[in-house]
């Protein structure tokens, strides 16, 4: 789920359309979910898949998730931590980049480097 500027998304359906407005947050093809107004939430109807533990995305009774590890991005961001989480073994790397979603120069090269190294070692394409 995805709340921001007074509307609710659907994680499903939900993709980021713009990074610089308040309303960056889209569902196209669907709609927001609800909405909020003066603490009150207010949904339109039921949700359109499965949820919960009903969901396929349900984890309780996962034990084999990759480790992953998360990074927030600031300015004149080094590679020194990507590189750090790839020797210590970490499966995913996400970033939080700084406005735009902008990285320093660096830390897109050490990504653009690591992808490169994932996507001939990988069964999955990257």
């Amino acid at each position: 789920m995805v709340v921001m500027n007074g509307q609710i998304f659907s994680a499903r359906d939900v993709t980021k359309q713009n990074s610089m407005r308040l309303d960056a947050f889209q569902s196209p093809n669907r709609g927001p979910e609800g909405f909020v107004a003066e603490s009150h939430v207010v949904f339109f109807g039921k949700p359109s898949g499965r949820y919960g533990l009903t969901s396929e995305f349900a984890i309780e009774n996962d034990t084999s998730l990759p480790a992953v590890e998360i990074f927030y991005g600031y300015a004149n961001m080094g590679r020194a931590a990507i590189d750090n989480a790839v020797e210590r073994g970490f499966k995913g790397i996400v970033i939080a980049a700084v406005g735009n979603g902008n990285l320093s120069h660096a830390a897109t090269e050490g990504l653009a480097q690591l992808r490169s190294v994932v996507s001939r070692s990988c069964a999955v394409p990257v």
